[in-house]
C-alpha cells in the first residue's frame, strides 16, 4: 500500500486477484490491501454478482482508507454465459454515483478496465474523470461538456452501429465534414448503402463544383475523343460551340473514367452511376456524345440541338476486371 500525498486515494498494491466463477453465483470479496485489482472470469448459464465490502485485514489501514478513500480496478477478463454485476457493500452513503447520480451496481463487461475511487463514503466511477485519449474502449458515453473533437488513430476502428441499433444516431447542429470517401469498412474502400430506406436529408443539399469538374470547349470545330482527365465520375458540365457542323464527342473508355476519379474498381458495383450536364450553347450545329464504346447505348437521344442542355446518367452495368462496361441514358 502506498500514499505518497496525504490527502490522495490510497493505491492499494499487490498482484490481481482472479475472480472466476462459473453459473449464477454470488460472490463477496473483501477490501484487502495487498490487492490493487480483480480479473474476472465467468461461465457458465446465469447472472453473476460480485459484491465488494469496505472491512480489510488491520485497523490502520481502515483508519487510512476512511480518511483518504482508495482506488480498485476490475478487468472483465473473460465474460461469457450471463451478465456480471459489481455491487459495494450496502449502506446509505455507499451508492455507486455516476456524473454525480447514485447508481445501485455496474455491470462489467467483455475486456472493460473500470475503476472505482472509494470517497467520502462513496464509490465513484474513474469514468467521470475525462481521459485526453482512450484505447480500446468498448463502449464510450460522453456527457455533460463533451470533447470537441473524436480522433481514431489505429488502423482499424472508429464508430460502429449495431444492427439493432434505431432512430437518430449522428444528430448535431454543425457540419459533418469527411476528407475521404464514407465507408462502411474503411474510409477509403467502403461505401454509404441504403438498400431499403434510402438516404434522407433535411434543409439543403450542396454539391460542390471545382473549375476541374467543368470541360469548356468554346470552340469544337472537329469531332473530338475525351481523355479521362477531360471526363470522369467527378465531371458535372460538358460545355461546347460546335463550329463547320454538327460536331460528335466520343467518351473515354470506362476503365479511364474510373482511374481518373480517383477510385479503384472495388469501390463500386453494378448500377453506381453518376450525373453530367452537356450544353451545346450557340451556333447552329449540334453536338452528338457518342456511346459505343460504353457497351450498351441505353436509353434517350445522344444528339443536343443548339441553345439545349442535356442531362445524362452513366451507369456502370458490369465492374469486373477486364469486362468493365456502363450504359448511357439521357434523362432530360
Amino acid at each position: 500500500m502506498k500514499n505518497s500525498n496525504p490527502v490522495s486515494p490510497v493505491i492499494l498494491e499487490g498482484a490481481p486477484a482472479e475472480i472466476t466463477i462459473s453459473n449464477a453465483s454470488a460472490v463477496t470479496q473483501l477490501l484487502n490491501p495487498e490487492v490493487s485489482n480483480y480479473s474476472v472470469t465467468t461461465s457458465g448459464n446465469g447472472n453473476k454478482t460480485i459484491t465488494l465490502v469496505r472491512p480489510v485485514s488491520n485497523e490502520a489501514t481502515r483508519r487510512l482508507i476512511a480518511k483518504n478513500g482508495c482506488m480498485i480496478t476490475f478487468f472483465g477478463k473473460s465474460i461469457s454465459g450471463g451478465t456480471v454485476t459489481i455491487n459495494f457493500e450496502s449502506g446509505a452513503y455507499e451508492d455507486i454515483t455516476v456524473a454525480s447520480t447514485p447508481v445501485t451496481s455496474h455491470t462489467l463487461i467483455q475486456n472493460e478496465y473500470i475503476t472505482f475511487v472509494f470517497v467520502r463514503d462513496t464509490w465513484r466511477l474513474m469514468n467521470e474523470i475525462s481521459p485526453a485519449s482512450l484505447s480500446s474502449v468498448p463502449s464510450l458515453t460522453i456527457s455533460g461538456t463533451a470533447a470537441n473533437s473524436l480522433n481514431f488513430s489505429g488502423v482499424d476502428g472508429g464508430i460502429t452501429f449495431s444492427s439493432s441499433t434505431t432512430g437518430n444516431v449522428i444528430t448535431g447542429g454543425g457540419n459533418i465534414i469527411v476528407t475521404g470517401l464514407i465507408g462502411a469498412t474503411s474510409i477509403t474502400g467502403g461505401r454509404v448503402s441504403a438498400t431499403t430506406k434510402g438516404i434522407k436529408t433535411a434543409g439543403p443539399l450542396v454539391e460542390k463544383i471545382e473549375t476541374s469538374d467543368i470541360y469548356d470547349n468554346s470552340a469544337l470545330s472537329t469531332d473530338i475523343a475525351l481523355t479521362g482527365a477531360q471526363f470522369n465520375m467527378k465531371t458535372r458540365i460538358l460545355h461546347f460551340i460546335p463550329s463547320g457542323g454538327s460536331r460528335t464527342v466520343t467518351l473515354p473508355v470506362a476503365d479511364d473514367v474510373i482511374s481518373n476519379s480517383g477510385l479503384i474498381l472495388s469501390d463500386l458495383e453494378v448500377g453506381d452511376s453518376f450525373y453530367f450536364t452537356v450544353i451545346n450553347a450557340a451556333g447552329a450545329n449540334t453536338v452528338s456524345i457518342a456511346a459505343t464504346n460504353l457497351g450498351v447505348n441505353g436509353y434517350g437521344n445522344k444528339t443536343i440541338a443548339v441553345n439545349t442542355a442535356a442531362e445524362f446518367a452513366y451507369r456502370f452495368t458490369n465492374v469486373t476486371t477486364g469486362s468493365v462496361a456502363a450504359e448511357l441514358h439521357r434523362i432530360s
